[in-house]
């Protein structure tokens, strides 16, 4: 997708991180897998060293 539409999906997810209710806002889990739906093929996340992400719990 453009650019613009990106930011949009992005944004998005900036809002329901937001929710007023903490029991509406997305968990982290949800969250990274949004913004890997989002646009999985325009960043290079997945190449992201698994080292840096050993030891991080993601509740949810």
């Amino acid at each position: 997708g453009s650019f613009k539409e990106e930011m949009f999906k992005v944004l998005k997810i900036a809002v329901h991180c937001t929710y007023k209710l903490p029991a509406l806002r997305p968990t982290m889990r949800e969250v990274v897998q949004m913004m890997m739906d989002a646009d999985p093929c325009s960043g290079d996340f997945g190449a992201v060293e698994k080292e840096k992400l050993h030891g991080i719990h993601m509740s949810g």
